[in-house]
């Protein structure tokens, strides 16, 4: 629930009118996926790839084991949530 609040004000900063693509693994995404549908989020697509492999994506919301694999592409992690550890990362433009 944090991170989406931190997505949707990028999204309300950065994007406005287009569709934020939000990577990572599916088993963080079930309850996004509820947050969304309660919420009336419809300016998130959610790519539930495997994050150690794919970075089709505007931002990941990831686990620091799929951080550490990802390292070696350009990216900037945006905020790391204390309670999981997981985090939130942008995906840089080569």
């Amino acid at each position: 629930k944090e991170m989406l609040f931190d997505l949707s004000k990028i999204y309300q900063e950065q994007f406005r009118d287009k569709k934020v693509l939000l990577g990572g693994n599916a088993w963080l995404f079930q309850s996004i996926n509820y947050y969304c549908e309660t919420q009336k989020i419809n300016w998130l697509i959610i790519n539930d790839g495997n994050a150690n492999n794919k970075v089709d994506a505007d931002y990941l919301y990831i686990s620091t084991k799929d951080f550490i694999n990802l390292q070696k592409n350009p990216i900037e992690v945006i905020k790391t949530y204390p309670v999981t550890e997981n985090k939130l990362v942008k995906i840089k433009s080569e």
